[in-house]
């Protein structure tokens, strides 16, 4: 999957090749069971293929949004790759055909978490400018 200068995903694998309208930029890992009103895309598109399907955010500061997953199942950076590299813990009909199990060693996964970890931007999250967003609303309010 390529990913953009955000670290955030610009393509994916089912983009629609038949031309039969399936949601793009949604996939479904096999995190869990999807239940009403966590069902991912379908809860727009009403198609059954839909359900689970859900858009991967950047992996920008990823070290500092735990816990992960659409519904804060997995805590940890670790648990993530277990979780791909099992393949998905959940057979799911609407899984992803692009996720399948693969093998790390603890040297290649410490590797992967540390390049994860330093995909954090020091300089933004100390930024006073981004620090409160509705300043200036508030702002403006009390005038």
């Amino acid at each position: 999957m390529p990913w953009g200068w955000n670290f955030s995903a610009v393509r994916f694998e089912g983009q629609d090749p038949n031309g039969d309208g399936a949601a793009r930029g949604f996939f479904n890992t096999g995190v869990s069971k999807y239940l009403p009103p966590n069902r991912g895309v379908y809860e727009h598109t009403m198609r059954s293929e839909d359900v689970g399907k859900f858009r991967p955010p950047t992996l920008r500061n990823i070290a500092l949004t735990a816990p992960y997953m659409h519904d804060g199942s997995i805590a940890t950076l670790e648990e993530v790759i277990d979780h791909y590299a099992s393949g998905g813990k959940t057979d799911y009909p609407n899984k992803t055909r692009i996720l399948r199990p693969f093998r790390l060693t603890e040297a290649e996964k410490h590797d992967l978490i540390e390049f994860l970890k330093s995909l954090t931007d020091d300089e933004l999250l100390h930024d006073p400018r981004w620090s409160d967003p509705w300043g200036s609303a508030r702002r403006e309010d009390s005038r």
